[in-house]
């Protein structure tokens, strides 16, 4: 029920800061089709509004930002907003290969909650 206050806060946040997460995306952001399946797998949803840029779960949020970085915040309970709670960044090779695999992502995935 925690996480789904935090999540419910978070979502109107966003609402009322629409500009953050209009900012146009570089044309790499191009995941593959079953980027929503390896989401799944690893227990984390994204949020249609945002193009999958926004992405929740694990007790976190997480997103892709204009510089293309994949970006995951402090815990639910610690978030405030992407300039304060930013916990981990981590930028795509050579800034514009998404992984290809699912172990590639899981992998990325790994290393960020881990640092």
């Amino acid at each position: 029920m925690r996480k789904d206050i935090a999540r419910k806060a978070f979502t109107q946040r966003v609402a009322q800061m629409p500009s953050v997460y209009n900012e146009k995306l570089p044309e790499s952001w191009k995941p593959p089709k079953q980027f929503k399946h390896w989401l799944t797998k690893l227990n984390l949803q994204y949020d249609d509004r945002y193009n999958g840029t926004c992405i929740y779960g694990r007790g976190r949020n997480w997103r892709v930002n204009c510089y293309n970085e994949f970006q995951m915040s402090d815990p639910y309970e610690d978030f405030d907003r992407w300039a304060n709670s930013v916990a981990s960044t981590f930028e795509w090779p050579f800034k514009k290969d998404f992984p290809a695999t699912f172990e590639q992502f899981k992998k990325i995935i790994t290393i960020m909650e881990n640092q």
